[in-house]
């Protein structure tokens, strides 16, 4: 399933569902209760992610030939409990997440309805459906916390079903580009093996930035996705939790730069792929460090580190966001960052560097070198 919406537009409900441009992970990172704020650990079969938006996305399949998919259907609910889990996270994170329910079996009228309008009455016996799936799959001391209507509601309205039946997937085995993206994607999953001391569900990978983890034992390590590279961090929470005490120590600046001594680790507790520069591994560790921090609830600061030192720019982002995109001058729309005084202290290429990845963040706005003009105080500060 995945290699067909890789390879062909589908449809739902009338909606075209394009992913023929996105990337797709196949064995995703697991969504730990405390990111989720649920009950339960989550992990979907696929992720497929272009441009800041995301595609979660749960396969199902049944041999039976008469299967239906309705709101009472195992595979409907089971998809739907992942959904409601994430949802959550969807409102923390402020992604941009849709979900996908793929299944080879037809969609129902009944599970469309719902998709589509979410009726009342319908999502009052949905819920009731969902928390006895609950219960079965994950025990009798399943509470639910987050399965409330409204939940549910939020959850359908981003949520849809596409079907794939056995025969449409047994023709595209003769499309030269299905049969191309089925083998990539096969050939992504080998590079995958599970850890095999057991300590938790950790991947192992090409292409794997690791920080402050040189154990046997992944149960606080996160990982993350960030372009060309995972990045798996080992005691996160507590990585995260310094750097906001240390920041709210200093008083709370619009900016301030914390070593990464202080933090508890130094260059020697990274380890990054042949071939992979000082510059990839800050860019990978600041998207993969920010996405985690959003997922644990911190949504002011925005986390940035040094390449090559790996020091962390701690910066409350909307603000800075707001001085940078304000610093804007006439008539070529440049940003003259000399105007922002709190980045004086950074030099030049960190305070463009900075200024490139909040506004993105931010406002999601793409910028580079040419946009900004740099006159500050302090003295260059290179980056290698």
């Amino acid at each position: 399933m995945a290699a067909a919406l890789k390879s062909r537009e589908q449809t739902s409900n009338g909606d075209s569902i394009n992913l023929t441009e996105f990337q797709f992970d196949p064995n995703p990172r697991t969504f730990k209760p405390e990111i989720t704020r649920g009950e339960y650990s989550v992990t979907v079969d696929l992720i497929a992610n272009r441009l800041e938006r995301y595609y979660f996305i749960e396969c199902k399949s049944t041999t039976s030939p008469n299967k239906v998919l309705k709101p009472s259907s195992e595979e409907f609910l089971d998809g739907l409990l992942e959904f409601v889990a994430l949802n959550e996270f969807r409102k923390l994170s402020d992604w941009d997440i849709k979900f996908l329910l793929c299944s080879n079996c037809p969609v129902s009228v009944e599970v469309a309805q719902l998709l589509e309008e979410q009726p009342f009455h319908e999502i009052r016996k949905l819920r009731l459906l969902l928390l006895e799936a609950g219960r079965r799959k994950h025990g009798i001391g399943f509470r639910g916390v987050r399965i409330s209507s409204r939940n549910i509601v939020e959850t359908l309205k981003n949520t849809r079903a596409i079907e794939f039946p056995d025969r449409f997937l047994k023709e595209l085995t003769r499309d030269e580009g299905f049969k191309a993206n089925l083998e990539a994607m096969t050939e992504q999953l080998k590079r995958f093996r599970p850890d095999s001391s057991g300590g938790g569900q950790i991947i192992s990978r090409t292409g794997t930035i690791y920080l402050l983890c040189d154990s046997d034992n992944h149960d606080l390590c996160e990982e993350q996705l960030s372009q060309n590279f995972l990045c798996h961090i080992g005691k996160c929470s507590n990585l995260i939790r310094r750097l906001v005490l240390f920041h709210s120590d200093l008083g709370s600046p619009l900016i301030c730069v914390i070593p990464s001594k202080q933090v508890g680790y130094t260059t020697r507790n990274v380890r990054r792929p042949a071939g992979c520069t000082s510059r990839e591994t800050s860019d990978a560790l600041t998207h993969s460090l920010n996405a985690l921090a959003t997922g644990h609830g911190i949504r002011d600061l925005f986390f940035d580190f040094v390449p090559g030192t790996l020091d962390v720019v701690v910066a409350k982002k909307k603000e800075l966001a707001e001085l940078i995109y304000n610093s804007q001058t006439a008539p070529h729309a440049t940003y003259d960052l000399g105007k922002v005084i709190e980045l004086h202290q950074l030099g030049e290429s960190l305070a463009v560097e900075l200024s490139i990845r909040v506004l993105k963040d931010v406002y999601n706005v793409n910028t580079d070198e040419s946009n900004y003009l740099v006159q500050l105080d302090s003295p260059q500060t290179s980056i290698s």
